[in-house]
């Protein structure tokens, strides 16, 4: 497995999944990435407690610094010792003001790609080259607009069935396959997505 995979299966393909399942309660595409944000910044609450107050340490150590350094400030090695034992007697821990951040950034960077890649689904792909999506689709698919269904109906036959699918999730798949059955095709859709069709290894009609 590479890097890219495990980044994705780990952190980015569940934050996706947990923006979809958002959008089929509130049907706003906004409001479900406002609510996966405040989830997120609620998870991440504690660490930017320990940062809050690792920064309050900091500034109450600050004059005490201040006076080492007028102290010792030629003297490099004893004033190393000297912060350190400031540090130990206050009860300050440098690192604790960086280490929540470092630990926050992958979930951030997460929710920025995988808001990315959302997106791209929202919008017509140019060469269908849409990052982290486009190896994803299935081969030989093409990729329609579900909201621009009456541009491309006319490109489908109705002599063969049709199969709609996301990559994640499966209600815009649904839902076009809905509305092609009105206009009276044999369309079928992927419960699941696209995931958990390949998890069960099934056949696919693609439409081209």
């Amino acid at each position: 497995m590479d890097i890219l995979t495990l980044w994705n299966s780990l952190l980015v393909h569940p934050i996706m999944n947990l923006t979809l399942f958002a959008y089929s309660i509130v049907r706003d595409f906004g409001l479900a990435v406002i609510f996966v944000t405040i989830l997120i910044r609620l998870a991440l609450y504690p660490l930017y407690v320990t940062q809050i107050r690792s920064q309050r340490a900091m500034q109450e150590v600050a004059p005490a610094m201040d006076e080492l350094k007028k102290k010792y400030g030629k003297d490099r090695q004893r004033f190393s010792q000297e912060q350190m034992k400031l540090y130990s007697e206050r009860g300050v821990n440098p690192a604790a003001g960086c280490l929540p951040l470092v630990l926050q950034m992958p979930l951030l960077i997460a929710l920025y790609n995988s808001l990315l890649q959302l997106g791209c689904g929202l919008g017509p792909p140019p060469g269908n080259l849409c990052p982290g999506l486009s190896h994803d689709m299935v081969e030989g698919s093409v990729w329609r607009d579900p909201e621009r269904l009456e541009e491309w109906i006319g490109d489908l036959s109705k002599d063969e069935p049709v199969v709609t699918f996301c990559v994640y999730g499966f209600h815009i798949g649904c839902q076009s396959a809905e509305a092609l059955r009105k206009a009276g095709f044999d369309a079928r859709y992927m419960a699941g997505g696209h995931y958990a069709w390949k998890a069960i290894k099934g056949p696919v009609k693609r439409f081209e």
